[in-house]
């Protein structure tokens, strides 16, 4: 790996960082659409840095495999291929309780989650994506999965960088 496929590389995994972020102060704040915005991009980075590697690094989709995160990033595929087709990935999702009234004291206010809803699959779908999403995401909160990626390609990143100084 060149000094350009690194940094491509790097600046891969920084938007991813930004994006996620981003995802998450929308999940705090309950705009839904800054949690769709940032979904959005993080799924791009994700599946972009993914496939980059896939053709970039030797190993890589062994490590993937192994590292059992193989399953996870093909639910964020199908989870990006959805969003680019135009159909809803996530929904509010308000926990049992919450306020009512007539209330009692002292009350709580659960908070709202977004969680990975049910994708109506298409005849070009790919099946194991469609099973690893319904597996491992339908029904969890939304940041699931995208987390675990993110841990995943960051450690590509340092192994990746560790080779390049020993080939030096």
């Amino acid at each position: 790996m060149n000094y350009y496929s690194d940094s491509r590389l790097e600046w891969s995994l920084e938007a991813l960082k930004k994006s996620y972020s981003k995802l998450k102060q929308g999940i705090t704040k309950e705009d839904d659409f800054e949690v769709y915005i940032a979904l959005g991009e993080s799924l791009l980075w994700i599946c972009t840095t993914d496939e980059w590697l896939s053709k970039n690094s030797r190993g890589y989709n062994k490590r993937k495999n192994v590292n059992n995160v193989v399953h996870i990033i093909s639910a964020l595929k199908y989870a990006i291929n959805s969003f680019k087709h135009n159909k809803l990935l996530f929904k509010l999702h308000q926990s049992e309780g919450g306020f009512e009234f007539p209330g009692e004291f002292p009350f709580e206010i659960e908070t709202i989650t977004f969680k990975w809803c049910y994708i109506e699959p298409d005849e070009k779908d790919f099946e194991s994506q469609i099973k690893n999403y319904e597996k491992y995401f339908l029904g969890k909160e939304i940041s699931h999965g995208i987390e675990e990626a993110f841990i995943f390609l960051e450690k590509e990143h340092f192994y990746e960088k560790e080779n390049l100084s020993t080939l030096k």
